[in-house]
């Protein structure tokens, strides 16, 4: 397929040879005419030209609105990919299970501190992607205009994986607490012989461990796997409506 420039080329090459042909023939009637018939039939034959010329220019328009409007489309597939890539990137870093945070005074409070230490990172790391998701929030509605609802559907995608990585830094903020509360609780004691106790601090490791794959980087993160749908979605966006 011919690259965008090579078509808006050869378009106004079109336009200028159909009016030169036009005005050829425009030429070559009138004087026709003159000499044949006189002025009223040259006339005559100068309405017809004048139409053939109209029509030409008629065609020309279209094509030039075919090729504005696959241009438009390009660029908003272009600029959608780059969106895509970008909050791709972020999710790997924000994921990334190398944290870095600073390290509590080793007191009665220190396993708390190391737990707030840590959940502040994480939302620091959050917070570092808004620009890059407002962004894509802002230019969604431009996307669906222009590409369609899929386009649309991939920026939504997008946004809620972004919220929801806020959402499970809170439950892991929460459980990470609760199982501390439950070892102060519970000391060296026998939990079993604790109704309930056993079982609520299982369920709450479990949760802990689901909202760990979400949180970062893992084989089975829910995450990456509708970052991955999602990239199918967009590539074939890119495919319609991406010039090459």
């Amino acid at each position: 397929m011919p690259s965008i420039v090579q078509r808006i080329k050869k378009l106004i090459t079109d336009i200028e040879l159909s009016s030169f042909t036009a005005g050829m023939l425009f030429g070559a009637l009138v004087y026709a005419g003159l000499s044949r018939y006189g002025a009223e039939a040259a006339t005559s034959l100068n309405t017809i030209a004048t139409v053939a010329l109209a029509i030409v220019g008629i065609h020309g328009i279209k094509s030039w609105r075919s090729i504005y409007i696959e241009k438009k489309k390009h660029e908003a597939a272009e600029s959608l990919i780059i969106d895509f890539s970008n909050a791709k990137s972020f999710f790997k870093h924000m994921t990334n299970p190398l944290i870095e945070y600073e390290e509590p005074k080793k007191d009665e409070q220190y396993e708390k501190n190391k737990i707030i230490n840590h959940v502040n990172k994480l939302i620091l790391r959050h917070q570092s992607g808004i620009e890059c998701f407002r962004k894509i929030d802002s230019m969604q509605f431009y996307y669906e205009c222009v590409l369609g609802k899929d386009a649309k559907n991939v920026c939504l995608g997008l946004i809620d994986l972004y919220t929801s990585y806020e959402q499970n830094i809170k439950e892991y903020s929460e459980l990470s607490m609760q199982i501390l509360r439950d070892k102060e609780i519970y000391g060296d004691n026998d939990v079993n012989s604790i109704p309930n106790a056993a079982t609520l601090m299982q369920q709450d490791k479990e949760e802990l461990k689901e909202v760990r794959k979400f949180l970062y980087k893992h084989p089975d993160s829910p995450l990456f796997k509708k970052v991955e749908e999602l990239g199918v979605l967009a590539e074939k966006i890119k495919k319609a409506n991406m010039m090459k």
